[in-house]
């Protein structure tokens, strides 16, 4: 229901539906459907200070961005625990809960995120040990 892309300077741009935040936009608006909403308009998704992305995956109602800290930060519907956060919230429809707000997935004390891969309502991360988490 949306795309999104990491660009040449590590940022990420979503685009497509923004129903329950999964565009990352602090609010629930559908970006790309009208002129003058993409390129330089298109802004891009604030994860915080100072993390950049190295890889983006978008599931059917939720996006999860891989950072250069080897962590993973989830946003838009958490139905049925597909951002990882132990709550079904959804997530980023608010621009109080992205950027510092947005908290890293917690994968397992001292594990790092080698991958990760979004399905149609669910998350799965290789991580640094060769296992898998879903």
């Amino acid at each position: 229901m949306h795309t999104c892309a990491v660009l040449d300077n590590a940022t990420v741009k979503c685009w497509g539906s923004g129903g329950n935040g999964r565009l990352g936009t602090g609010d629930t608006n559908d970006l790309g459907d009208v002129p003058g909403e993409m390129g330089d308009a298109l802004l891009p998704i604030n994860l915080g200070t100072g993390v950049s992305a190295i890889a983006v995956t978008a599931g059917g109602e939720h996006t999860c961005v891989l950072l250069t800290t080897a962590a993973i930060k989830c946003f838009g519907n958490g139905m049925d625990g597909r951002l990882g956060y132990g709550n079904q919230n959804s997530i980023g429809d608010s621009p109080a809960e992205m950027g510092n707000a947005l908290a890293a997935v917690n994968l397992g004390t001292g594990r790092t995120v080698l991958a990760v891969s979004a399905g149609l309502a669910h998350t799965c991360a290789m991580l640094d040990n060769s296992t898998v988490k879903c």
